[in-house]
């Protein structure tokens, strides 16, 4: 049985004012309130790194629940693995995050380092302290780094880090799988940076949100490149 797949979207990168009501009027005003809540809560200080995840299912889990925490951006390291994500358990979440891609661990850590992000790697390391010691303020940037499932994180990515976490471990388990591990700790760092700030209130700025409901708009819109075309030919 072939796997379904999620077909890419790829929304206008601005909308005109014009366009904006035309496709707010095929919503309902529940559905565009709930856009605009979620807008409204979303975190820009907490993101995810992939260094090189090998199992699709990993991927699909971790986009979920970083999604589902209100986290928008996931940088995945596609050095020796290609980003695979199967709707079936992504449920579509996917469309709702940025998802940056990177073909090298330089260049991905040069962009967090500009955005000011310190570079946390969730792995046991001599130098981990436990995930629940580490303190959130409310001007942190933190990029958790999360590692493919056979070798865990890359050695360039740990040398490059500015810490690194663990999650405690009681029973005789000494591991938790991979998509576990990175909901634990990013389920962590965002109720921190939310109790740093207010639990309904997230971190992008004004011209950020303006950019994302325009494209959150046409993705909760079926069919909206065609219909916008459409917009646009009638007024050709």
């Amino acid at each position: 049985m072939r796997r379904k797949t999620i077909k890419k979207i790829i929304p206008r990168s601005t909308l005109s004012p014009e366009q904006q009501r035309f496709l707010e009027s095929l919503l309902s005003k529940q559905r565009i309130d709930t856009l605009h809540r979620i807008l409204d809560a979303r975190l820009d200080d907490i993101a995810v790194v992939l260094d090189n995840l090998f199992d699709p299912h990993n991927m699909g889990a971790i986009v979920r629940t970083v999604e589902a925490l209100g986290i928008q951006d996931i940088h995945v390291i596609e050095q020796d693995t290609q980003l695979d994500l199967s709707s079936k358990v992504t449920k579509y979440s996917d469309k709702w995050v940025s998802i940056h891609k990177h073909k090298s661990i330089l260049e991905c850590v040069e962009q967090l380092r500009t955005e000011k992000f310190l570079i946390v790697v969730a792995q046991m390391t001599g130098e981990a302290i436990p995930v629940h010691d580490f303190s959130v303020s409310k001007d942190s940037r933190i990029a958790v780094v999360v590692g493919n499932e056979h070798a865990g994180v890359s050695e360039e990515f740990t040398k490059l880090a500015d810490s690194h976490v663990i999650i405690p471990m009681h029973g005789f388990t000494e591991s938790f799988n991979v998509s576990v591990a990175t909901a634990l700790v990013l389920n962590h760092f965002a109720k921190e940076k939310r109790a740093a700030i207010r639990p309904e209130t997230g971190t992008l700025n004004e011209n950020r949100k303006k950019d994302l409901y325009g494209q959150w708009l046409q993705k909760a819109v079926k069919k909206s490149d065609l219909l916008l075309d459409a917009l646009d030919n009638q007024r050709d």
